[in-house]
């Protein structure tokens, strides 16, 4: 916890001259991002829920519509899933009040996720389908968290239905998007985590090695040590023998 509470003088600074409600607000949602990086999803979901009560009464519909939408990726990542999937419906719920097409297609990415982890598959691809459609006005270009979060999710649900070339089309696709911005460095380690995941199922284990080994080095930059377990778990079963990876079953 220690470094959740330094956080919060970083956050402070982010915000300085801002006085009262929508200080506060911006503070938490702040500190919120910065713990969402760190794997720190309690705390973050805490620090989220603060500032979209404050920024809510504000009528500050993007920062509000932000708020909810790292919300949701704290519970998934924290594995709260049947919470994350209420939640989501409010993500996509205030998205599109605010009618902003970027953030509506990246609230919808994250519900396709929390479903797909559901099971879900079928509702995943509609909401995905969705949010493609969201962002596709956008023009492309280097360091974009939603179109890059999009296609990547997209690319997760097309390798779970079998649709392997589909697959690694768009994986390359958001990791281009993704990479080189370090506001979008846990979302670049999830993709490459997802890609090396799914490159290990069709037999290429170097290139899933390859893919594990770049997530842990971002979540490695980022310090966020509940997403690097989870990966070194996938990595040291990849690596492992057979004796071995009955032993760790």
């Amino acid at each position: 916890m220690e470094r959740a509470y330094a956080n919060v003088h970083k956050a402070s600074e982010v915000q300085a001259g801002l006085g009262g409600m929508r200080g506060d607000g911006e503070i938490n949602y702040a500190l919120g991002e910065i713990l969402l990086h760190q794997g720190l999803y309690v705390e973050a979901v805490a620090a989220l829920g603060k500032g979209k009560e404050t920024l809510s009464q504000l009528g500050e519909q993007m920062p509000k519509c932000w708020c909810q939408i790292f919300m949701v990726l704290a519970l998934h990542l924290g594995g709260e899933n049947g919470r994350a999937e209420r939640e989501a419906d409010l993500a996509v719920q205030y998205a599109k009040e605010a009618e902003i097409p970027f953030t509506v297609g990246m609230a919808l990415a994250v519900r396709g996720l929390v479903l797909l982890s559901s099971g879900d598959i079928e509702r995943a691809r509609e909401d995905l389908e969705k949010a493609e459609e969201a962002i596709k006005g956008m023009k492309p270009r280097v360091k974009m968290l939603a179109p890059g979060f999009v296609r990547g999710v997209s690319a997760l649900v097309s390798a779970r239905e079998g649709r392997t070339e589909e697959a690694e089309e768009r994986f390359q696709q958001s990791l281009s998007l993704l990479q080189g911005s370090m506001t979008s460095l846990l979302c670049e380690a999830m993709v490459r985590a997802w890609y090396g995941e799914e490159l290990q199922k069709v037999g290429r284990k170097g290139d899933s090695v390859e893919q594990l080994e770049l997530a842990l080095g971002l979540l490695a930059t980022l310090g966020n040590r509940a997403e690097e377990a989870k990966v070194s778990r996938s990595l040291r079963l990849l690596t492992a023998t057979e004796e071995q990876v009955a032993i760790a079953k």
